[in-house]
């Protein structure tokens, strides 16, 4: 009887350490997607405003060409 409730105990501890494991893989992979989706997100943003950047920066070269070519 004794070595029966030592049998249960260890499979009880392995099968509790194995769900354990299976909750921190999961927080793991929830918390890896969340951060890549932030970083997917400030990129985003980033490639918008350098996008923005460049579009001004073309306005002003057109608006310079312009100047000269009515000093001219």
């Amino acid at each position: 009887m004794e070595i029966s409730i030592w049998v249960i105990t260890i499979i009880a501890v392995a099968i509790g350490f194995y769900f354990l494991g299976f909750l921190c893989e999961k927080y793991l992979r929830f918390k890896l997607i969340k951060k890549t989706k932030l970083k997917i997100k400030q990129a985003e943003e980033k490639a918008k405003k350098l996008l923005m950047l460049q579009k001004l920066m073309e306005n002003l070269k057109q608006h310079k060409f312009d100047k000269k070519w009515i000093m001219n």
